[in-house]
């Protein structure tokens, strides 16, 4: 008897502009992208960048990183 294949869990984090791209946009971009039975959206984060804030790093990036971590997901 095989053993049972556990689906790739993903984790998407969305970085949204002040103007153009949408959270709806980016979600079916990365529904196309994960749209395999051997892939699973298992997290999401979503941050408004802010001039102030371009080129950082932050805090919504690195619990995107955390989370992926601790689910074993890519």
């Amino acid at each position: 008897m095989s053993e049972a294949k556990w689906p790739e869990g993903y984790v998407a984090y969305y970085r949204m502009p002040l103007t153009g791209d949408t959270p709806a946009r980016q979600r079916r971009n990365v529904a196309g992208l994960s749209g395999s039975p051997d892939r699973t959206l298992v997290g999401e984060s979503t941050e408004v960048m802010t001039l102030a804030y371009q080129g950082e790093s932050s805090s919504a990036f690195d619990l995107s990183l955390e989370c992926c971590r601790n689910l074993h997901a890519n």
